[in-house]
Formats: structure tokens, C-alpha cells, sequence
């Protein structure tokens, strides 16, 4: 009689470290939108979640934006302008 192969449960682990790291950038984001505007904890998290709704992409997109100061004072989102490539002929 042989032992069945218990297989290795890495995925949840795996699940659990990469959602911590999530939080933990839109938990700095919003320390940085409370300290910088004035926001509460709830109107951070709120910010956060229209503006990636609005932006189409994720809040750790928007949370990384927040913390490298790429928001202005009016809360809208600053991207660097598209820079235009000259073609050598």
C-alpha cells in the first residue's frame, strides 16, 4: 500500500503575501492623501477607488502615482507628457 502525495499548498501563501503588499502601498497612498489634502482614512480609500475606476487600472496603479507625487493639488492624476521621438532620415 503506498501513501497518497500530499501536494504543497503554496498558492494561498503566495495569494496572501502579494494581497499584503497591495495594502500596504494603498495604505501608504492614503497617509499620503490624508497628510498632503486633508482627507480622511474613508475619503482616501474613496479617492483611490474612483480614480481607478476612472483611470481603468488598478488602485495599487494609482496608490504608486499618489506615493511618487504624480497627484496635484487638485487631485487630478499627473502623467508625464508623451515625449516625441525624432526620426533620423
Amino acid at each position: 500500500m503506498t501513501t497518497p502525495h500530499i501536494p504543497v499548498v503554496a498558492a494561498p501563501v503566495d495569494d496572501i503575501t502579494a494581497r499584503e503588499k497591495r495594502r500596504a502601498v494603498i495604505d501608504r497612498a492614503k497617509i499620503a492623501l490624508m497628510n498632503r489634502h486633508g482627507m480622511t482614512e474613508p475619503e482616501a480609500y474613496r479617492w483611490i477607488q474612483k480614480s481607478a475606476m476612472n483611470n481603468r487600472s488598478p488602485m495599487t496603479v494609482i496608490a504608486g502615482l499618489i506615493i511618487e507625487g504624480l497627484v496635484d493639488e487638485h487631485l487630478q492624476v499627473v502623467t508625464p507628457e508623451p515625449v516625441a521621438v525624432a526620426m533620423a532620415s
